[in-house]
């Protein structure tokens, strides 16, 4: 987990390597400063080599707590592994509205 850009907008973070139950309160911790800050954050989850759903739900509670705050949590996406995750836990069709964008 690193921040990769920061300004008064957005902050770019990659999440990297595993993403389990092991690693949710690190990932908690480092994602929850961003969370509060009135900015964008745009998350490239890229480089994540496993998860399960205690990401996901981190990642959607992220998402909901940013929408509340009428700014956006966008996840960068070029991993077939996430993508293939987050397709068969449905997580978009439970109406929660991840925005995924292939990573730049």
């Amino acid at each position: 987990m690193q921040i990769l850009e920061e300004n008064d907008q957005h902050v770019k973070i990659e999440l990297s390597g595993e993403l389990t139950i092991y690693q949710a309160q690190e990932m908690y911790e480092f994602l929850t400063p961003w969370v509060m800050k009135p900015i964008d954050l745009l998350i490239d989850v890229t480089r994540i080599t496993d998860l399960d759903t205690s990401a996901i739900q981190l990642l959607v509670m992220v998402n909901k707590a940013k929408r509340e705050q009428q700014q956006q949590c966008l996840l960068l996406v070029e991993n077939p592994l996430f993508i293939q995750v987050m397709a068969k836990l449905g997580v978009n069709a439970l109406n929660h509205n991840l925005a995924l964008q292939p990573s730049a």
